[in-house]
């Protein structure tokens, strides 16, 4: 069943990669809910160093973090994602 959407225009993208070579393959809030949590795919079959572009929020500090979700050494403005390995970071909101 199709229909007509109302209301207001969704806002765009929550945040873009400044390269196609890194996939987003999860994006969630954190378990205590002070951070969204990213999880970024190398997908080109190299090393890639990837910008994040937030467009919607503006997050704090962002963090490399492990399953655990507990920040662990901050980031600068460049993220290195591995040939085929994953990188998790989190951004705390402010």
């Amino acid at each position: 069943l199709v229909a007509a959407a109302n209301g207001t225009k969704a806002p765009g993208t929550l945040l873009s990669l400044s390269t196609p070579g890194v996939l987003v393959e999860t994006l969630k809030v954190s378990e205590d809910g002070k951070a969204l949590i990213v999880r970024l795919f190398g997908i080109s079959g190299k090393l890639e160093s990837v910008n994040l572009k937030w467009n919607a929020v503006k997050p704090g500090t962002v963090f490399l973090t492990d399953l655990t979700e507990r920040p662990l050494t901050p980031v600068g403005r460049a993220i290195a994602v591995p040939a085929y390995g994953m990188v998790q970071v989190r951004a705390e909101m402010n």
